[in-house]
């Protein structure tokens, strides 16, 4: 259950989480992030079925790293995980550190263009963890969901995502302590140590592996 919880969550961040364009400078990002998923009791208080925490980067190139760990009764227990965008390649990866394994999940063919946000049609605006935000209606094959997604658009970051999951419970995933400075380079790239698997990549062909920029 929590597996495939986590595998919606990677779907959502994907989808709705921000874009980054290869001719842009982008905002650079520090920040944690947390997600949630909680279901209503019979009170109408929130119980948390599942949580992780962790970090956020953005480069000013547009490459993002997130990295989690699993939270259980306030405690972070199991290895931290990672994902990466690498801007400048347009690979996408799953970093297991506790494996010491790298896992190349997707080889964009083309350009990752900005997010198009329609002012109009916002649900709202709020600041939301000390970022001015608009408020978007998240949409399930065209349709209007009772989630909301919340973008800074000066900024082109999503900083908050609450979305109903189909077994009722709800999803909420955001980010704060935000600050808009460059990360370190040392948080913006994986050991060269580790072993990359591209076996399933999406995109990669049959081509062999390559030295990344990111792997140092």
């Amino acid at each position: 259950m929590r597996c495939r919880l986590w595998c919606l969550l990677l779907v959502l961040t994907l989808v709705f989480g921000t874009v980054v364009s290869l001719e842009a400078q982008w905002m650079p990002v520090v920040a944690k992030q947390k997600e949630l998923a909680y279901r209503l009791d019979d009170n109408g208080s929130k119980v948390i079925t599942a949580e992780r925490r962790g970090d956020y980067y953005r480069s000013s190139n547009g490459s993002i790293m997130n990295t989690w760990t699993t939270i259980v009764d306030g405690r972070r227990v199991g290895p931290t995980r990672t994902a990466f965008l690498n801007a400048g390649t347009g690979k996408h990866y799953s970093i297991n550190h506790g494996a010491q394994k790298v896992r190349l999940l997707h080889q964009m063919s083309t350009p990752i263009l900005p997010q198009q946000i329609n002012v109009e049609a916002t649900v709202g605006e709020a600041v939301i963890n000390g970022v001015e935000c608009v408020g978007l209606k998240v949409l399930v094959n065209g349709k209007p969901t009772k989630g909301v997604t919340w973008v800074s658009v000066p900024y082109d970051l999503d900083v908050k995502l609450e979305f109903p999951m189909p077994n009722g419970q709800w999803v909420v995933k955001e980010l704060y302590d935000i600050k808009f400075t460059e990360p370190p380079p040392s948080k913006m790239r994986f050991p060269s140590d580790y072993k990359i698997d591209q076996s399933e990549c999406r995109g990669c062909g049959n081509s062999p592996p390559e030295l990344d920029p990111a792997r140092k």
